[in-house]
């Protein structure tokens, strides 16, 4: 058995591309000193430059954004075989008991590597093709250890017409609230990068061809210009921010299904939350090797007035915390940028020794 710190480099390099909201990539992991047990705690915790703030309701989606890394670095580290324990560390953290590392070097570890980074977030169209049975049983079979912190929410696809219809009908209601939200637009606006996708290598957001496809030099600042939260504001009473909902609206009921998580409790805790986005990143990879891609439909979560509205729709007894739709992308959506994994982690110093 060795020192775990290179198994703990290799899952933080690897969870790093786990999806969370804007391309946040809210997360710090910060590794203590070795003990003469060779085991490390690693602290995994929320990252307080890059969280978003602009809406109370955004502290659910970093807390779950903080889960999906989670959970995929403590699958990475499983699956290299290195023992590891989660525990709670209020209010907003993970401390994670990792190792001793195995001696030899575990296989198909760039094949796991590979999987992850496959995975995209699709924002333009589907395909017509539906949910198989083997779909259905994927994105609903748990396949994952969960990480022993608190209760997941449970999984529901929709795959009825009048139901996504419903749910087409509050994306165009209340889609346009959140678009027209200055705070909320502008923590938006930041995240997207209006240059090619594939000049993107590093950083935060996405860029705005994810959104669009495509684009020409002109036309891509022409966009910069447009989506700007104060001509936003400006062209708000001719009805930019209805249209942008409209065709939201539009691709949700375009969708062959949506999947919801639900919390059991109408005001989960922080660490249901983690645990549900470790379950979100296990739904994410499935649905991936099955052919299919996620897109989030968050506005319909982050203001209390449509959030209710979504669980009256449903009928809901629990909260929901997560909504999708989910599909065969018709075109391949681009990868997002991510920040270097020694920006990510790193080492907490070792404690002073006092003087004899």
């Amino acid at each position: 058995m060795t020192d775990p710190i290179a198994a703990i480099r290799n899952a933080a390099a690897t969870a790093r591309w786990a999806p969370s909201s804007h391309n946040s990539q809210p997360w710090q992991v910060e590794i203590e000193p070795l003990n003469s047990m060779e085991m490390r705690h690693v602290h995994i915790r929320l990252d307080e430059t890059a969280r978003l703030r602009a809406l109370d309701a955004l502290d659910d989606e970093m807390a779950i954004s903080l889960g999906l890394f989670a959970g995929t670095f403590c699958r990475e580290l499983g699956s290299a075989g290195v023992p590891y324990r989660v525990s709670a560390d209020p209010p907003t953290a993970l401390t994670i008991r990792v190792g001793p590392a195995p001696s030899r070097k575990p296989e198909k570890v760039q094949e796991r590597t590979d999987e992850i980074r496959a995975r995209r977030t699709s924002r333009g169209a589907f395909s017509p093709r539906l949910l198989t049975v083997s779909d259905r049983k994927a994105l609903q079979t748990r396949q994952w250890t969960g990480l022993g912190i608190g209760t997941a929410a449970s999984v529901q696809l929709l795959e009825d017409a009048v139901l996504r219809q419903s749910v087409a009908g509050l994306l165009e209601r209340y889609g346009a609230q959140d678009f027209s939200h200055f705070a909320a637009w502008s923590e938006t606006y930041a995240h997207i990068k209006f240059v090619p996708a594939s000049a993107l290598h590093e950083g935060r957001g996405f860029s705005i061809e994810s959104i669009l496809g495509p684009l020409s030099p002109m036309r891509r600042s022409l966009m910069r210009i447009v989506l700007h939260p104060v001509t936003m504001q400006f062209l708000r009473p001719f009805g930019l921010p209805r249209a942008m909902a409209r065709s939201l609206a539009e691709l949700a009921f375009g969708s062959p299904a949506l999947v919801v998580l639900v919390a059991e409790d109408t005001r989960p805790e922080f660490f249901d939350l983690v645990e549900t986005g470790n379950r979100l990143a296990e739904i994410w990879l499935t649905a991936e090797r099955q052919g299919l891609c996620l897109h989030p439909l968050s506005v319909l979560l982050q203001h209390p007035d449509a959030r209710q509205a979504l669980r009256q729709a449903l009928g809901l007894s629990g909260q929901p915390v997560f909504i999708a739709r989910v599909g065969e992308a018709l075109q391949p959506a681009p990868p997002s940028p991510r920040i270097p994994t020694d920006a990510l982690v790193t080492y907490r110093p070792p404690a002073a020794t006092a003087a004899s």
